[in-house]
């Protein structure tokens, strides 16, 4: 009887799920229809170097993606090991956002003699592409003084890992200023031997903690800070990012939280040089509450291209034509959408305080990726 019973369940089961419809999914909107730009064209600009060893002999060289999407590669080839190169070759072409068969969004480089690729194992901190792969060479982005075509013989000697335990846990970690992802505990791999490095850390609501130590080549080690608690201190915000200077001492980039500040009057500086942004002022903070203040750096951008059209930038609508607002300064790269789903791409650079008017048919515009 209890067999009968389970034979019978498992029948109106069966006819309930093969009698229910499938949900009808709802209308794609415009909004929806808009591209995906979380992976954004002006993550990438800037340079990346490169050296490997083949068959042929040493390459060494880099890439530098420009502002108008365009790419220029150079590559020296080295024989005969005497870091003079033997032959130089220079590759152009273009590069955009866009989806792979598997439906992954990522970069695609296409050029010169070169069939359309996708960039591989991309990586991405504070905003802007690190290192990614490429026809075989591993690619990191250039900064400071890193010279473009680097010979192995150049290459830094490296430490094993670093391990910074804090207590409490959840602290920011900087080596000699720079941010690195994540919060403590946590394994730094890959830092200079045989020079000084700051290892600082820093808690919301504690003192910050700094310490300089050298590392051996290979040496693996571990540093722990008991962190204090100190005043509520403050916390900035901008838009556009700026660096953060308090009383003479740069603290870092915003969005910034500085804890462990003495009350009173202090010098705030922010400063973005390439935009022309730098603004001082002097604030108190207060002993009993934390002291906070975003700031807005704009210019206008007025658009008209003859015909309503929503404007995208990155994967948010920013509005739509006629547009004529205030936004923040640097470039934006715009995605223009008409009534009818055709997509166009607008490059912008808005000045601090300046106004820029583009006033153009939407036709004369490059068609969007």
């Amino acid at each position: 009887m209890q067999r009968f019973t389970w034979c019978v369940a498992l029948v109106l089961l069966a006819a309930i799920t093969v009698g229910a419809e499938e949900p009808t999914p709802p209308p794609a909107t415009l909004e929806q229809a808009a591209p995906d730009m979380t992976l954004s064209v002006e993550r990438l600009y800037g340079s990346f170097t490169f050296w490997r060893q083949t068959a042929e002999g040493y390459e060494a060289g880099f890439v530098e993606f420009a502002v108008d999407q365009t790419w220029t590669m150079v590559v020296h080839l080295d024989v005969d090991r005497d870091r003079y190169p033997d032959r130089i070759t220079v590759t152009r072409g273009q590069y955009s956002v866009g989806k792979r068969e598997d439906g992954a969004f990522g970069y695609w480089l296409e050029g010169e003699h070169l069939p359309r690729t996708f960039l591989g194992d991309v990586v991405i901190v504070g905003g802007h592409v690190k290192s990614f792969t490429w026809q075989g060479r591993s690619f990191t982005a250039r900064t400071g003084d890193m010279p473009y075509f680097v010979m192995d013989q150049d290459t830094p000697l490296l430490a094993g890992d670093l391990t910074v335990n804090t207590t409490p846990v959840g602290a920011a970690v900087s080596v000699d200023g720079v941010r690195i992802p994540g919060r403590t505990p946590l394994v730094i791999k890959k830092l200079k031997a045989g020079a000084p490095l700051r290892i600082r850390v820093e808690l919301t609501d504690h003192l910050p903690t700094e310490q300089v130590i050298t590392l051996a080549q290979g040496e693996n080690r571990t540093l722990t800070f008991e962190l204090s608690r100190g005043g509520l201190g403050l916390h900035v915000e901008s838009n556009p990012r700026v660096k953060v200077k308090l009383d003479g001492q740069w603290l870092g980039y915003t969005p910034l939280d500085q804890g462990g500040l003495a009350p009173g009057r202090h010098v705030l500086e922010l400063v973005n040089e390439p935009l022309g942004i730098y603004r001082r002022e002097e604030i108190d903070v207060p002993a009993d509450r934390q002291w906070r203040r975003a700031y807005e750096f704009n210019g206008r951008l007025i658009i008209d291209v003859g015909r309503p059209c929503k404007i995208y930038r990155r994967d948010r609508l920013a509005g739509q034509t006629p547009f004529d607002q205030a936004v923040p300064v640097g470039a934006h790269v715009l995605t223009l959408v008409d009534e009818h789903g055709r997509k166009k791409r607008l490059l912008v650079d808005v000045p601090l305080d300046g106004t820029v008017r583009i006033d153009r048919p939407f036709d004369s515009l490059p068609d969007a990726d």
